[in-house]
């Protein structure tokens, strides 16, 4: 998503360089079932307890997958995305990356199909903490194959879709020049505590220490149809 609104699960007790370790395996280093294994160069924490090395299967980090083009309930992608989502959390490994949505009360989304193949046409209204509502529309093109996005005119910003524990829920992973964050959007304004919950706790272990919530206190703005 842009810059100007870019709207860029429990923990695991161990030492900091067993924390080190696991923080260094990345969303998409993950066994079928979204399963995270410690890397064998990590003594102090392969074979520790329960925790074996890479190919063992046992889970550090809470499990998650990436969705596929499958989408749910058989529905194919983007189907069972479109329409109406709500920004709830961010997570990023520092707070300067998440420093746009400091002024950020509430986000209300629209997803729709694109005018072109391949293309989803997203639409946002922000609600300020000072009561503002600005309007934002952006364009996602398609990876064919796949869940990854694109955004038009961001050539260097990649965007990964994840599925959430959360019912109506969905995960992101955002990166780009000298940033990378997760965030949790959902179908309803407030979802219940424990989906933010698992949220943050997952982001934590894979070290995105800096959580911010938003506030959610006044309405949405309405949708703009253009």
């Amino acid at each position: 998503m842009p810059p100007e609104v870019t709207l860029s699960i429990g923990g695991w007790g161990g030492s900091r360089a067993d924390l080190r370790a696991v923080a260094s395996l990345s969303l998409t280093s993950v066994l079928p079932g979204g399963r995270f294994v410690a890397p064998c160069s990590s003594p102090a924490v392969c074979g520790r307890g329960d925790t074996p090395c890479f190919g063992e299967a046992k889970d550090l980090c809470p499990e998650h997958t990436q969705l596929t083009t499958e989408g749910v309930d058989g529905k194919e992608f983007p189907e069972p995305y479109l329409g109406q989502w709500y920004f709830i959390a961010g997570a990023a490994p520092t707070k300067e990356e998440l420093a746009t949505f400091d002024p950020v009360d509430n986000i209300v989304f629209n997803m729709a199909v694109g005018s072109a193949p391949m293309q989803l046409q997203l639409r946002a209204t922000i609600r300020t903490k000072n009561g503002l509502c600005v309007p934002r529309k952006w364009i996602y093109h398609l990876s064919d194959g796949s869940t990854d996005l694109r955004t038009e005119g961001r050539p260097d910003m990649k965007t990964k879709l994840f599925s959430s524990a959360c019912p109506g829920g969905i995960m992101l992973k955002e990166s780009g020049q000298g940033y990378q964050r997760f965030l949790l959007y959902n179908r309803s304004p407030h979802p219940p505590e424990k989906c933010v919950e698992e949220f943050q706790s997952l982001t934590s272990c894979l070290d995105f220490k800096a959580f911010l919530l938003t506030p959610r206190n006044q309405d949405a703005c309405e949708l703009s149809s253009n």
